[in-house]
């Protein structure tokens, strides 16, 4: 019997000492327990921390990336009553002028968004170029090119281009030429401050140069050093001529679908093309042969630009999106979202410090790259 009770007592001591450290494991683990908000909330708080620092704009570099580039939306302007076809800014970067399916000429003020005149009436407005001083301008109006001096008057000079209707216009960096063309694949090269017409083109007569096999006009284009006219059109080819000899110097070749847009870099030592086969591709001005392809956008690319560096393409397309690429590498950088319908046309501010788009929702949208 005394060796039951002493069996007994140990069994009791071991089972009190068990649950004396299960009372001590369950305080450790209340105290981890009421510990874990806190280190949840430490590391939220490290991972918040850490992406603020990744998203900190780095030193400006000489290339603009997605990280030091913020390209936000500053202002939208809603004015036209149709869609807006073609935007184009004067070199001294203080006007803005716009053309859309409603049928009106509209000119801005840039630094204040500003709306200073209207111009109503012309039919068939599909394009629009400025001068470098912003005092003259120019758009297409069915199959006439009209030309606009506020500081002579209120009535344009009229150009006819009958019977085609004129697709795109382009002034040259020193104002003194004008280059249109048209539906017919005409392209005119009139005298700007003169008024006159210089040379035309038609792509189809045996007496004159042929500029495209088949098809439209859809864009031209005039080097910066004025030497150089490229045109695109509905044949899937753009070409480059000399302006002073006429001579064609290179056919660039490879999309599968019209080209709808064109530029130029500002050293003009590339030339870009936006095509309805959804791709943009960069040629070697000097040896016409293609520098690379890009993809991305999901429907046709209706327009280009390059910035003044000549280190960025901004494109428009009809899938609503503008998309910056980097010119060395082709790289997509960023996918700029916010309008509602299709990308007509986008341009660069002189000193590369505004992107301004023109879309088919009615708005014009200034984006800041910087």
């Amino acid at each position: 019997m005394t060796q039951q009770n002493e069996n007994f007592k140990e069994f009791i001591g071991k089972l009190i000492g068990r649950v004396s450290s299960l009372e001590n494991a369950m305080i450790q683990i209340d105290r981890k327990l009421a510990d874990i908000p806190n280190q949840i909330e430490e590391a939220v708080q490290k991972r918040l921390d850490e992406i603020t620092r990744s998203n900190q704009p780095a030193p400006v570099a000489s290339l603009p990336t997605p990280q030091t580039q913020p390209w936000k939306c500053l202002a939208t302007l809603s004015a036209h009553r149709g869609g807006v076809s073609s935007i184009a800014i004067s070199q001294n970067g203080q006007f803005l002028s716009s053309v859309g399916k409603d049928n009106t000429l509209k000119i801005w003020d840039i630094p204040t968004g500003e709306l200073t005149r209207t111009i109503s009436g012309a039919s068939g407005v599909a394009s629009v170029a400025i001068s470098p001083d912003g005092q003259t301008f120019a758009n297409s109006s069915g199959s006439h090119i009209k030309i606009w001096d506020f500081r002579i008057g209120e009535l344009p000079r009229s150009f006819s281009m009958e019977p085609g209707e004129v697709y795109s216009v382009a002034i040259s960096l020193d104002g003194r030429l004008l280059v249109a063309g048209n539906s017919e694949g005409e392209i005119t090269i009139l005298d700007l401050p003169v008024g006159e017409q210089l040379r035309s083109f038609a792509w189809h007569s045996e007496n004159t140069l042929d500029w495209h096999a088949k098809g439209s006009v859809k864009v031209v284009k005039i080097s910066a050093d004025k030497t150089i006219i490229a045109s695109g059109g509905t044949d899937n080819t753009a070409k480059l001529w000399n302006l002073n000899t006429e001579e064609l110097i290179f056919t660039l070749s490879g999309h599968s679908g019209s080209i709808n847009t064109l530029a130029f870099s500002p050293q003009d030592n590339i030339v870009v093309s936006g095509s309805s086969d959804k791709t943009i591709k960069i040629w070697d001005v000097k040896t016409g042969s293609l520098q690379r392809t890009l993809y991305g956008h999901l429907e046709p690319v209706r327009t280009v630009t390059i910035n003044p560096t000549g280190q960025l393409i901004a494109s428009g397309s009809d899938d609503e999106t503008i998309r910056i690429w980097n010119v060395t590498t082709g790289e997509l950088l960023r996918t700029l979202s916010g309008h509602l319908g299709g990308v007509n046309s986008v341009a660069f501010s002189p000193d590369g410090k505004l992107l301004i788009s023109g879309s088919q929702d009615m708005t014009i949208k200034f984006w800041s790259t910087n």
